[in-house]
């Protein structure tokens, strides 16, 4: 699996900001519809692992990488803007990222939604 470089050192207050979302969510994990949702969450990355060898052989590092960020971005709820898939990944242009989107979309990998924003099928 591929893993983002690693973010820089957070000052005081993000520190303190990061510690009470990890709080809420070990919080939220321990209710029973966190305990689904972390089900759910397990059985995809299981998921994943298992069909990794076979389904991600035919594609390139960094649409590995696009898809990943992308998966990441869409289990926080948020779809990832082209600018920021073309910054995190370190592509030249925003133009080679929406070909890296277009490609795995049409592989199949990714779609977007009624609202225009990406969704990992």
């Amino acid at each position: 699996m591929y893993i983002l470089p690693p973010l820089p050192e957070p000052n005081p207050l993000e520190k303190l900001v990061i510690e009470k979302i990890c709080r809420d969510l070990m919080a939220y994990f321990k209710t029973p519809k966190g305990v689904e949702e972390g089900n759910r969450i397990g059985y995809l990355v299981d998921k994943w692992e298992a069909e990794e060898n076979t389904r991600f052989d035919s594609l390139t590092d960094t649409e590995k990488k696009v898809l990943v960020f992308i998966a990441n971005e869409v289990l926080y709820h948020r779809s990832p803007s082209i600018r920021a898939i073309t910054e995190v990944v370190g592509l030249k242009s925003s133009r080679s990222g929406v070909q890296i989107v277009e490609a795995l979309i049409s592989r199949g990998y990714i779609k977007r939604d009624e609202r225009g924003e990406l969704e990992v099928v």
